[in-house]
């Protein structure tokens, strides 16, 4: 849909509109108002009673040409089409979160040009945002830190704090966790199942493809 709205960009076209019912499609909308130049663009979004049309251009007028790029990136990452939410943790509490937390704003910037290249620096934002979507008082600037301190110091149930591992740690099993939420529906499901870290029931993935940024051993997907 972005492609053909880009192509009526080049023919000439200023005033657009999108028909979706796809959350996923008024993050974009709202990136593309910027990065096009669009004077305006509306989403005609939902069905029944729940339809409206959504300004886009107005939208990303009031956040801004960089809040407005890194849209798309904190829809993406807090749970979109593909990937899953943040457990407990919905879309305003990230909203919330992203207002007082500036930092988030360049890194997304970053990671929405589709670089291959992610800087500690970068991961290490990413890594404070999360702990700031659980505890928006904590200084603590390392996950596995956040998920102790939540867990002894204030009483939180293991329920209602799974947060993911910090990146790049591995268990005794060779399990080597990330953000699931940022990596894939299927990445975030390896921290509800995966049975070495003790979630879940305890069931092993037997189809389709290895779990992709959760790196779990080869010899666990056996299946077909």
């Amino acid at each position: 849909m972005m492609i053909h709205l880009a192509d009526a960009v080049r023919d000439g076209f200023q005033k657009k509109i999108l028909r979706t019912v796809n959350t996923d499609i008024v993050a974009l909308a709202v990136a593309a108002t910027t990065k096009l130049k669009i004077q305006e663009l509306w989403v005609a979004f939902g069905t029944g009673q729940h339809f409206r049309y959504i300004p886009a251009h107005e939208i990303a007028a009031f956040l801004g040409p960089d809040k407005s790029q890194a849209l798309p990136m904190v829809h993406a990452c807090t749970g979109c089409d593909t990937v899953s939410s943040f457990n407990t943790r919905g879309k305003k509490t990230a909203w919330d979160t992203w207002k007082v937390f500036n930092e988030l704003t360049p890194a997304l910037v970053h990671l929405s040009t589709g670089t291959a290249d992610i800087s500690d620096d970068v991961v290490a934002v990413l890594e404070r945002f999360t702990i700031l979507l659980y505890d928006r008082t904590s200084n603590l600037i390392n996950i596995d830190e956040a998920r102790q301190a939540l867990f002894t110091k204030k009483g939180r149930a293991m329920e209602a704090i799974l947060l993911p591992e910090s990146p790049g740690t591995t268990n005794q099993e060779g399990c080597v966790h990330g953000f699931g939420p940022l990596l894939g529906k299927h990445a975030q499901g390896c921290f509800w199942i995966c049975p070495h870290l003790g979630i879940g029931d305890g069931s092993i993935p037997t189809t389709g493809n290895p779990c992709g940024p959760c790196f779990l051993k080869p010899a666990l997907h056996q299946g077909s």
